[in-house]
């Protein structure tokens, strides 16, 4: 991955229970972002996070991928 591919994001911010550092795509689905998220004791570990577009919720088949 090079910089110029790289998402430009309002980053990082708060999803939930996940810190959003770094958009990685957008596609038909949603987005895909590096994440980072907290633990017991304040341990933290970096995930993956697929976020569904907004009109893509509702169906339970995407969800559920």
């Amino acid at each position: 991955m090079t910089p110029s591919d790289v998402i430009d994001d309002d980053l990082p911010r708060p999803f939930g229970a996940y810190l959003l550092l770094q958009n990685f795509a957008r596609g038909g689905m949603g987005e895909v972002y590096l994440a980072k998220s907290g633990g017991i004791a304040g341990r933290e570990r970096v995930c993956v996070l697929k976020k569904l577009r907004a009109e893509l919720t509702g169906d339970r088949e995407y969800v559920t991928r």
